[in-house]
């Protein structure tokens, strides 16, 4: 049993994405809870594969989303979109740890050239998605 199915089944996604709507103060902003749901998930795939945050963020967002009255489809999205954003430090992907060695690179330098491009990524998502999601979905 993978880690999304077991949040999923023992109701630990529930209880996760209760406890991210009290962080989020009560507040049914879509815009705060597609920040949230991008910003924790991007963090963690700084540090780990972006495959299993994917997939052990996947439920606890759509709980989340359920539990807010947000439409849980916008939620999984702002997940995929963090789990792909992993440019931020040279654990992030297997790439960036080769061209670490070879470019003789520092950690500094990553964050150095990947902090704009991330707050510019998750500004665009944020603004982005729930005007797309009026116009595809009618939410």
């Amino acid at each position: 049993m993978n880690v999304a199915q077991a949040l999923g089944s023992t109701g630990g996604a529930a209880l996760i994405g209760d406890a991210v709507s009290k962080m989020l103060g009560g507040s049914t902003s879509t815009y705060a809870v597609i920040a949230v749901l991008f910003i924790v998930p991007a963090i963690c795939t700084q540090f780990m594969n972006n495959i299993p945050v994917a997939q052990s963020f996947q439920p606890i967002a759509i709980a989340t989303c359920l539990s807010i009255g947000v439409d849980p489809r916008l939620g999984s999205l702002a997940v995929g979109f963090a789990s792909a954003a992993s440019i931020a430090t040279p654990m992030a992907s297997v790439a960036q740890s080769m061209a670490m060695g070879a470019g003789e690179y520092k950690f500094t330098d990553y964050l150095k050239c990947s902090l704009l491009p991330l707050v510019i990524y998750s500004i665009v998502l944020v603004i982005w998605a729930p005007l797309a999601a009026k116009i595809l979905w009618g939410v």
